[in-house]
């Protein structure tokens, strides 16, 4: 490897463990988002209870249907509704870029998809665990799809070359379709 992918490469993995850090942050802790990771300390069957029957949604587009209804109704500020919806597809989409970028076993679909949903479903569970924000299936589903579209739209061939002369070769250029 030459010193400059080399140097990338590193530059690539202290981004990767910065975007983890805030994407835990984000998730679990920022108080900013509505989320109190310290709500476990006072944890009791009447609080998970309250959590449950409050900040859970097991029903897929139910929550994105409340945005969208609540903003068409004037009871949602657009900038609530696109906030929740898009930044939900959007926050995981780096996952893709990383995970075909860093580790040799992520070239194909099923393995990012499954290591997607797997980290997407233990933020969601770890909400329900530390009673913080909202675990709702929506959630997997915007955060799953983003990534996996991201994930397609770097397999183009176009992209995924000028992504490899971005980082001196440390993103291999996608050589056939999977």
């Amino acid at each position: 490897k030459s010193r400059r992918e080399n140097i990338i490469k590193r530059q690539i993995i202290f981004t990767f463990i910065f975007y983890l850090i805030m994407l835990i942050d984000f998730t679990l802790i920022d108080e900013g988002m509505g989320r109190n990771i310290f709500n476990v300390l006072s944890w009791n069957l009447s609080g998970f209870s309250d959590y449950i029957n409050t900040s859970t949604n097991l029903v897929p587009f139910y929550t994105v249907r409340l945005f969208i209804n609540g903003y068409k109704n004037g009871n949602v500020a657009f900038s609530v509704m696109h906030e929740n919806i898009f930044g939900n597809f959007v926050v995981f989409m780096p996952l893709s870029f990383f995970l075909g970028c860093l580790f040799k076993r992520f070239n194909k679909w099923y393995s990012v998809l499954i290591t997607v949903t797997l980290s997407v479903v233990a933020v969601e569970l770890l909400q329900l665990l530390f009673l913080t924000g909202s675990s709702d299936i929506d959630d997997v589903i915007l955060n799953v799809t983003g990534a996996m579209c991201l994930y397609v739209v770097l397999r183009i061939k176009k992209v995924s070359r000028i992504i490899s002369k971005i980082t001196f070769g440390v993103w291999k250029t996608v050589e056939k379709k999977d």
